[in-house]
């Protein structure tokens, strides 16, 4: 019985949204880069070939809409902080400077690796979903109980998420940003 709640329909139609995502993308690249010049009907015939392509594979699709929300969240967040920055009578000129300048590129790297890590929290988790890739878990559907919810994790993710949660993963991940910011400091020049 069809109810106002339903949205069998709008499920049908799953693969508009990363078709479009991916043509805008590669088409806002290559126009961007001007990788053909200006040839824009080169740049869309590019950019339909590819979504097309994407279409042919489920993990893509799947982890496209896995990401997006993610995406969406994240750019709420960066005009939020914006507006607030804004309110204490930041113009978007002072912004876009600090931004720029050399002093806060760190900024950047860190959209950089939050994008990054969307990716691909989005894709292993879409790929644990499936039982992994040959031949680590064709046909495994293996599940671990999580908590007193009766609710069941796919095995592989569980392992992933004690993987990334294990104290030396952690280390490793300190160390490394420790050395990061050390060597970016070290080469800074005024």
């Amino acid at each position: 019985m069809a109810t106002i709640m339903d949205v069998s329909l709008i499920k049908s139609f799953g693969a508009v949204f990363p078709f479009l995502f991916i043509f805008a993308v590669v088409y806002g690249f290559l126009s961007y880069r001007k990788v053909f010049g200006d040839n824009r009907a080169l740049h869309a015939i590019i950019a339909v070939i590819f979504a097309l392509m994407s279409l042919l594979s489920s993990t893509v699709i799947e982890t496209i809409n896995r990401a997006a929300p993610w995406f969406v969240l994240l750019m709420i967040f960066i005009v939020f902080l914006l507006l607030g920055f804004m309110i204490l009578g930041a113009g978007e000129a002072d912004i876009l400077a600090v931004i720029k300048s050399s002093d806060y590129s760190f900024i950047n790297w860190w959209i950089f690796f939050l994008v990054l890590a969307i990716v691909l929290g989005s894709l292993s988790q879409v790929i644990s979903e499936k039982g992994g890739y040959p031949p680590y878990g064709e046909g495994e559907n293996a599940t671990v109980s999580e908590g007193g919810d009766g609710g069941q994790v796919p095995k592989q993710e569980s392992d992933f998420w004690q993987t990334i949660f294990h104290p030396k993963v952690l280390g490793l991940i300190a160390i490394l940003l420790i050395a990061f910011f050390t060597v970016s400091k070290l080469t800074y020049e005024k």
